[in-house]
């Protein structure tokens, strides 16, 4: 029985060999017919793009990927069509895949670059205009959008450095940068380089929100507060929704000791942004002011709620529970804000040194 088949024994070895080389014949058949249809699909939808057929570029495209889904340019094209349609999530989506299939992808890098910075994420937006600038280091723009994306991330001293490579590069430098960098010098705290720039920016723009708010900040800081609300009223008139406006008008009634005009601007602009601390603080300072501690006390609260580390709350904290005979908590009050704060506030130090008295009387 054994001698009977051992010859099949023998040949199943070949047999093997016979069915894998068919198979794989097979497959790269099927694969070279999957190719030439995704590419069939793929040129038929750059036709439709032509001719405008946008749906059906996207129906086109579909099936290409689905015949050669490993092929990064029918994403790219994809994300294309969608940017065209301005569909800005659905196109980010492709043009990411476009890059996971071929990593060095410089248009992909550019686009999507420029729809994150329109989509406000600017970490990722910088990272691609990064990489976009070591394949194209001569293009100018990239520079000046990578110095607004360190702006808006707060990373100034990369932001002023970004920007000054656009000013050496391009031939003349436009006037956007003076408004980046007006900017960045009020992040760093150089008003008067700040108010220069922005202003200069503001002669041939005059009706950029943005620069106008950024222009009547620093002149707040600088003491010119009538032209600091000069600035932030005609910014609040193109935006009507920025918190930030509101406070500083606010600030500006309380340095005139209009508290109820403060009021009211502090109470738009929370309901504008009801988690802002400093809006928060503010509210909690005037109504302290005005003793009413119970509702000082809840703003001051929920500034601390929404920022832990918001350290100068702690100090009206500890007048308001020193007001209410709670000096227990007043001192442990005190005693956190001077713990983290650099500046020596004797008035505080005297109230700890009273409360300390005063305990140990009891």
């Amino acid at each position: 029985m054994v001698r009977k088949f051992s010859h099949l024994y023998r040949l199943i070895p070949l047999l093997a060999i016979i069915v894998f080389s068919c198979s794989t014949n097979r497959q790269k058949v099927m694969k070279e017919s999957d190719s030439r249809k995704a590419f069939s699909f793929y040129y038929e939808a750059l036709a439709d793009i032509e001719q405008g057929f946008f749906s059906h570029a996207l129906s086109d495209l579909d099936s290409a990927i689905y015949f050669h889904p490993g092929y990064s340019n029918f994403y790219f094209v994809k994300g294309q069509v969608f940017d065209i349609l301005q569909k800005p999530d659905s196109s980010i989506k492709a043009y990411e895949q476009s890059v996971k299939l071929k990593s060095h992808n410089p248009d992909a890098w550019i686009r999507l670059a420029e729809l994150y910075r329109r989509e406000k994420r600017y970490g990722e937006a910088a990272a691609n205009y990064k990489k976009a600038v070591q394949q194209y280091p001569d293009s100018a723009v990239f520079y000046l959008h990578l110095g607004e994306c360190y702006f808006r991330q707060k990373k100034y001293l990369l932001a002023l450095d970004r920007l000054r490579d656009y000013q050496q590069l391009a031939n003349p430098p436009s006037l956007e940068k003076k408004k980046w960098q007006g900017m960045t010098y009020y992040g760093l705290n150089e008003n008067q380089n700040a108010a220069s720039l922005l202003q200069s920016y503001l002669d041939k723009y005059p009706n950029d929100n943005e620069a106008l708010k950024y222009l009547g900040l620093a002149k707040f800081r600088l003491g010119d507060y009538d032209q600091a609300i000069s600035a932030l009223n005609k910014a609040i008139s193109f935006n009507g929704m920025d918190p930030e406006i509101y406070l500083f008008r606010a600030r500006y009634f309380m340095i005139y000791n209009k508290k109820k005009d403060a009021l009211e601007q502090l109470e738009v602009g929370l309901k504008y942004d009801s988690l802002n601390a400093d809006i928060l603080f503010e509210l909690g300072k005037v109504h302290y002011q005005e003793s009413r501690l119970e509702k000082s006390e809840q703003y001051i609260r929920r500034a601390v709620k929404v920022k832990p580390d918001y350290w100068i709350a702690y100090r009206y904290l500890g007048f308001i529970a020193e007001a209410n005979n709670d000096l227990e908590e007043a001192l442990r009050d005190y005693k956190l804000f001077l713990q983290n704060t650099f500046v020596d506030d004797a008035e505080v130090r005297q109230r700890i040194e009273k409360i300390q008295r005063d305990l140990t009387k009891k």
